[in-house]
């Protein structure tokens, strides 16, 4: 079966892509690990003509037993820049403030319907702003929490570690986990 695959790899001409600072893609998650690279990404000499600055690069294996990998290469995305409203915003300290100090200013005009609408646009543009000050919090959290499960499992592949930072590890897992991070 293996060199059944190997042949047609070859028969392509596709090429295992190296992967940047990490050499496991995979680990139990014990505490004397075993590890492997179970995920790979194959590219033919056509996709190399055509994105010739590419890296394979592994994120955090926050949620996974799997480190995810990410393909950067010279192609850009445009970014949505939509508001939506997140549900456990609702669960947060302040969240009743911020609706009432937007809703309850008086507006001047006569037609309840341009009331309601005046007071909808000010609740709206008060949440957004309270949501991007959330995001960009959770955002940096999410950043720091990353990089630090990165770092230990850099240092799986080298060393055991102790059981205060395989702890660490598995707190950032979990409550990177939870809806209120994502």
């Amino acid at each position: 079966m293996v060199n059944r695959f190997r042949h047609i790899l070859n028969s392509l001409a596709l090429q295992d892509m190296p992967l940047q600072g990490r050499r496991f893609t995979w680990s139990n998650g014990q505490e004397d690990p075993l590890m492997a690279r179970l995920d790979r990404v194959f590219f033919s000499p056509s996709w190399e003509d055509t994105h010739p600055i590419s890296d394979l690069l592994p994120l955090s294996s926050n949620i996974s037993d799997h480190c995810p990998l990410i393909l950067s290469c010279s192609s850009a995305r445009p970014r949505s820049c939509r508001f939506r409203f997140e549900h456990f915003w609702t669960n947060l300290p302040g969240f009743q403030d911020v609706v009432k100090a937007a809703w309850e200013p008086e507006v001047e005009a006569n037609d309840p319907l341009l009331v309601f609408d005046a007071k909808l646009r000010r609740t709206a543009k008060a949440l957004r702003q309270r949501g991007q000050r959330i995001q960009s919090s959770n955002a940096l959290l999410f950043q720091v929490a990353n990089e630090v499960i990165l770092r230990l499992d850099g240092a799986i592949e080298a060393r055991q570690l102790t059981s205060e930072k395989r702890r660490l590890r598995s707190f950032l897992k979990r409550q990177m986990s939870s809806p209120c991070f994502s």
